[in-house]
Formats: C-alpha cells, structure tokens, sequence
C-alpha cells in the first residue's frame, strides 16, 4: 500500500456485518417455524427420520452460521480500520454487527448448556 486511506463509502464487510447482525435476530422467531414446516413437508415425500434429521440439521447450522459470519465479518474490517488502512467510515456497522453477533452466540451457548445440564 502507499500508506493513505482510502476515502470511500460504506464498505462490503461492513454493510455485510450489519444485515447478518439485523438478520440474526429478525428469524428468531422464525427458525421454529422454518423446521416444523421443512419437517412436516419432508415427511410426505422422505419416509426415512434420519434423513430428515439430517436435513433439518443442515438447515439449523447454516442459520446458526449468520451470527458468527457477522461477528468474523465486522473484526475483519475493524482491524483494517485499525491498522489505516480503511477510513472510519463503517465503524459503527461494524461494531454493531459484533454486537448482535455476538450476543445472538452468547444466547445460544447459554441455551445449550442448559439443555445439556438439565434435560427434560
């Protein structure tokens, strides 16, 4: 690099971080929904409840991935606005990203745990 920072807009990282983030928390709600219809829909056509334990998995780990893509996404560009290589432009879509991110995780660690400590 030339060592100047480049004056731009919004970034992708940034913008990326941010709607992950929103994303995170507008389909908690939805994920029960999403599975009870994928699982009932599958069941129709798939007779085999390995198979369709497999693909409801499949479904919840890419849903389950946002939060951390988010929270990856947001640091990255951080760094980079840190070592000046980026303006600050950013900065704040990239916090809250991480944010969300974040406590999103944390949520679901929390939530984990309890149903490994105490079953039902």
């Amino acid at each position: 690099m030339n060592g100047k920072v480049k004056p731009e807009g919004f970034r992708k990282l940034s913008v990326i971080a941010l709607v992950l983030g929103i994303l995170t928390y507008s389909y908690i709600y939805l994920i029960p929904q999403i599975i009870f219809s994928l699982v009932f829909t599958l069941r129709d056509y798939i007779q085999d409840e390995a198979v369709i334990a497999s693909i409801v998995g499949s479904v919840v780990l890419i849903l389950m991935g946002m939060p951390i893509a988010a929270v990856v996404c947001g640091s990255i560009d951080l760094k980079k606005i840190a070592a000046g290589i980026y303006s600050k432009k950013g900065r704040g879509f990239d916090i809250t990203g991480i944010i969300l991110g974040g406590i999103f995780i944390i949520f679901a660690l929390f939530f984990l745990i309890g149903e490994i400590a105490f079953p039902h």
